[in-house]
C-alpha cells in the first residue's frame, strides 16, 4: 500500500519483461499502446486490475481506473512515485 495525498493505493506486483510471464507486460502494453495512441505504459497493477502508467512525453505517472476509464495523476515522475513505496 502506499499513501498519496490522503488516498491509499495497492499495488499488487510491478510488470515483468519476461514474455509468458503472469504479470507480463506484452497484453497491457498492447493494449495500452493501442488506446492511448502510444502515450501510456502500464508499469504496475492492483489487485483489481487497475494499472498503474507512465506517460511516454511528460513521464508523469498515472493511475488507471478501469471501472471509471480514467486516469489519475499520481505523481509528476517515476523517481517521485517510487519514494512512496518506502
Amino acid at each position: 500500500m502506499i499513501e498519496i495525498s490522503g488516498d491509499e493505493y495497492e499495488i499488487r506486483c510491478f510488470l515483468s519483461f519476461n514474455s509468458g510471464e503472469y504479470n507480463s507486460i506484452d497484453i497491457p502494453l498492447e493494449s495500452f499502446q493501442k488506446e492511448t495512441h502510444g502515450k501510456m505504459i502500464p508499469i504496475a497493477k492492483d489487485s483489481g486490475d487497475n494499472y498503474y502508467c507512465i506517460h511516454v512525453e511528460t513521464n508523469k505517472i498515472y493511475y488507471w481506473d478501469k471501472d471509471e476509464y480514467l486516469y489519475y495523476n499520481l505523481a509528476d515522475s517515476l523517481e517521485t512515485f517510487l519514494q512512496y513505496l518506502h
